[in-house]
């Protein structure tokens, strides 16, 4: 018989998932299992509905036999053709992994599958989950029906599935199946969620976000909290052969510790016992949160406490102290130093003033004071300085953008004022500022500016956002996001539109001296393009030699 898969519908298997979308795609792939079930192919005809619930925008069905043949497809130039090695932008064969879940009579011939897919109208591919199941038609025939949704919300039952799924490929083969765990090309590693295993020792054996680790035993590592955590969930998983358990854990690519949920199970071996894991991370919802200042905003915030200083010199420290007025209020604050590095005004810890900060340092030795001194001493008298650093009340460090100004009291003393923004979405002044002096240190200095424009803990390096510096002939000097292009020659590279990016902006920083340009990279420690515009400047050293200067910005998808 020829095997069909479906995706979507409703039954009492919907209740199993916490989020409402969830449980409405699952009942969608039931309903379309059963309206086939009843009615066979000439379901299609209902499917192709537009407008109804079986193709709404980004939600449909579609329906493939078990040899890979897409039956049903909203796109017609998919249907009738045979889908078997579709691949997703990372090698994931998505619809070998549709039919192996379908036919998988020990998960009841159902499950998700996880991928990167564009969505319609867009180019550039984003993670996908969709939903597949077995339906039998009148004439027995087996088909696979499924419906996907993007950027689904993490559940629970996805994770459990995972772990469950791993641990019988361990029991089964034994530490062969290590390597399908760690292969991007499967069904265990998506988004920031990946399958890990320890030994019953602590040894990390397989952990594909985090390579470095394997081999190590971290039976004695603590979290950000103090807690012990791969011993909790090694006792936990030996004690009660499965469980979830709470702690603080880097996401993949980053080394700020968030909040992780993590599921464990034991798996047992002739030899003893291993733990398989995974978890997923929480994120605070935006709603929760108050609203930021942008950059005109907290510019303008900075200024105005300068000028404040400037007319009633130290009398304005109180005010700048006064909780809920303009100055104090939530997370938002002004603070004041000498020129010396004394903190003479700190309003969400009063005890800290006085103190000597000239060498504070955030989590990553960038030299924060330094730094802040620098930007008022230029010719402009503020600038922007980016770093990482904890929010009020919290443990772990976020990111933050903050500016500062030189404020000069009737008295003539001077006097750093500056405020800031955790995770601020950055803008095109604060971009250009970073081009224009990254500029200004390569036209003092030429070459040897480079190695300053590269550090990590220097000023041009902050979350994703990084200067890079060009010859005029395309040969990358500096890359800081990508560092393995250094010293190649891009200017023939082709973005996935085909463009001559490099070329591009290299003819308008020399043609015009700057200006903008928007095309796709990815992301540093990514390889799916993002969208990202970036400032360029041509800029000439005292030598003689030509150099173009960017900096980028990439965009909410």
């Amino acid at each position: 018989m020829v095997g069909i898969i479906l995706l979507s519908g409703t039954s009492r298997a919907a209740l199993e998932y916490e989020y409402p979308e969830t449980r409405s795609l699952v009942g969608l792939v039931y309903d379309a299992a059963a309206l086939i079930s009843s009615k066979g192919t000439s379901a299609f005809n209902d499917f192709q509905q537009s407008g109804t619930k079986w193709n709404n925008n980004d939600t449909y069905i579609f329906v493939l036999d078990t040899n890979g043949k897409m039956l049903y497809h909203p796109d017609p130039q998919m249907s009738g053709k045979n889908e078997m090695d579709l691949a997703d932008t990372d090698g994931r064969p998505i619809v070998q992994l549709f039919i192996q879940k379908a036919m998988d009579h020990s998960k009841n011939n159902e499950g998700w599958v996880h991928y990167r897919w564009p969505q319609p109208g867009k180019l550039w591919p984003v993670w996908k989950s969709s939903f597949v199941k077995q339906a039998i038609g009148p004439r027995s025939d087996r088909f696979v029906v499924g419906s996907g949704l993007y950027q689904m919300k993490m559940e629970k039952r996805f994770i459990v599935d995972g772990v469950d799924d791993a641990a019988r490929m361990i029991e089964t083969g034994g530490d062969k199946a290590y390597a399908l765990l760690r292969d991007g090309k499967k069904n265990y590693f998506f988004g920031n969620v990946y399958i890990f295993v320890d030994d019953s020792k602590g040894v990390e054996l397989v952990n594909p976000a985090f390579p470095d680790l394997e081999g190590k035993n971290l039976m004695n590592i603590k979290d950000a909290a103090g807690k012990y955590m791969v011993r909790d969930y090694i006792d936990l998983a030996d004690k009660n052969g499965s469980g979830w358990i709470d702690y603080y854990w880097p996401k993949p690519e980053e080394s700020t510790p968030s909040k992780k949920s993590t599921y464990v199970r034991k798996v047992n071996l002739k030899d003893g016992f291993v733990v398989a894991g995974c978890g997923y991370y929480f994120d605070q919802p935006a709603s929760q949160e108050a609203p930021k200042m942008n950059e005109a905003q907290l510019t303008a915030f900075v200024r105005n406490g300068a000028d404040l200083i400037s007319k009633k010199g130290e009398a304005a420290f109180s005010d700048l102290r006064q909780k809920n007025s303009y100055w104090f209020h939530g997370n938002d604050y002004l603070f004041v130093w000498d020129m010396n590095g004394i903190r003479l005004v700190y309003p969400p810890d009063i005890s800290g003033e006085g103190q000597n900060v000239l060498d504070l340092k955030d989590a990553r030795n960038k030299p924060i004071g330094k730094f802040f001194y620098q930007a008022v001493s230029s010719p402009s008298g503020e600038g922007w300085v980016y770093y990482e650093w904890p929010k009020p009340d919290e443990l772990y460090d976020s990111q933050k953008a903050v500016f500062v100004k030189k404020a000069i009291s009737p008295s003539k003393k001077e006097y750093l004022v500056g405020s800031g923004v955790y995770d601020m979405k950055l803008e095109k002044p604060m971009i250009i500022e970073r081009v224009e002096k990254a500029a200004a240190l390569i036209q003092r200095d030429g070459r040897a500016a480079l190695d300053r424009i590269r550090d990590h803990t220097g000023e041009f390096n902050f979350m994703d956002v990084y200067v890079f510096v060009d010859t005029m002939d395309g040969t990358e000097l500096v890359n800081p996001g990508f560092p393995n292009i250094e010293g190649t020659n891009i200017m023939n590279y082709k973005d996935y539109n085909g463009r001559l990016i490099v070329k591009e902006y290299i003819d308008l920083a020399n043609a015009n001296g700057s200006g903008w340009i928007e095309y796709d990279w990815p992301k540093p420690g990514q390889s799916t393009p993002s969208k990202k515009q970036t400032y360029v400047k041509k800029v000439t050293t005292v030598d003689g030699e030509t150099f173009i200067v960017g900096c980028g910005v990439y965009l909410e998808q």
